[in-house]
């Protein structure tokens, strides 16, 4: 199966990218929280360092999310903010 443009157009009908994103953010919030009690708080072996895995790759997505929030939205504001560093 090729991934080219063509055969992807569908997912860009799929809604809002920033409401996709919100979404990813919640369930990543989520994840770690539901598997802390549905282990009673027990984190040995395999599956306790897999658990401080998810933690680590949690707590980077809101390093992440803070990063892509810092962002200028439009390009417009980043030529401005080129310009104005060059003079």
């Amino acid at each position: 199966m090729s991934t080219s443009p063509e055969n992807l157009a569908w997912l860009g009908r799929q809604g809002n990218p920033r409401h996709w994103l919100d979404f990813h953010v919640l369930m990543g919030i989520a994840a770690p929280v539901l598997v802390t009690f549905h282990s009673s708080f027990k984190f040995s072996g395999l599956a306790g360092v897999a658990f401080w895995i998810m933690v680590i790759v949690a707590l980077s997505g809101f390093v992440g999310r803070y990063i892509y929030a810092q962002i200028p939205r439009s390009l417009g504001f980043a030529e401005v903010s080129l310009k104005d560093a060059k003079e």
